[in-house]
């Protein structure tokens, strides 16, 4: 017979001997929850940067990215990218990575103004910074 009542069920369990099943309403509860992973899901963006990011990174992706994190810097289209090579061999210092990215740009419907992005590549992993504009067509 237990004689002290349980502090939760964890302790509950190795005082009975055995595993018990435990359930949380709130996710918060939860001490396995990773909220800067939830935090992160969240789209504090209006609706036309939330589109031009997801179409960027659609963009990036199709030219063989991999592990794609793209944020808003706060400044209007100001972004930073990070990023693994992926199949772009060819992508071994910043100005070739601003090369292909500016590929990706044009695919999204945009484009980096002049002296308006900025490359770190260490290895496989991509860095950048940069502000988009949307691509005016040449007639």
């Amino acid at each position: 017979m237990i004689t002290n009542p349980p502090e939760n069920l964890e302790s509950f369990a190795r005082q009975i001997g055995r595993a018990a099943a435990i359930r949380y309403d709130d996710p918060f509860d939860d001490p396995d929850f990773d909220i800067m992973a939830w935090i992160n899901t969240l789209d504090f963006l209006p609706e036309s940067l939330v589109i031009r990011r997801n179409e960027f990174i659609e963009w990036a992706g199709a030219a063989g990215f991999v592990d794609i994190e793209m944020r808003d810097l706060d400044e209007p289209d100001f972004w930073e990218l990070r990023c693994k090579r992926g199949t772009n061999a060819e992508c071994t210092t910043p100005c070739q990575v601003e090369r292909c990215l500016g590929f990706v740009a044009r695919g999204a419907g945009c484009q980096f103004p002049p002296g308006q992005f900025i490359a770190i590549v260490d290895g496989e992993s991509i860095a950048a910074r940069f502000r988009l504009e949307s691509r005016e067509e040449q007639v």
